[in-house]
């Protein structure tokens, strides 16, 4: 999972189309990272988080490169 899914899910709030609401894309429902946010009796750490390549290639500077 990108790491950007798991700061949209930690936000109050995201735009999704035309309107402010909370991120809870519904196929989500039943990751293991995301469950907490739609069931509060499964609250738990994330169990993986993606390693933040882009990070990793800015630093191996290969950014705008394929």
């Amino acid at each position: 999972m990108h790491k950007s899914v798991y700061r949209r899910f930690g936000t109050g709030s995201a735009l999704l189309y035309d309107r402010m609401a909370a991120y809870r894309p519904g196929n989500m429902r039943v990751h293991v990272d995301f469950k907490h946010y739609f069931d509060a009796s499964a609250a738990q750490l994330p169990q993986c988080v993606v390693d933040d390549m882009e990070q990793k290639w800015e630093n191996a500077r290969y950014v705008g490169r394929f």
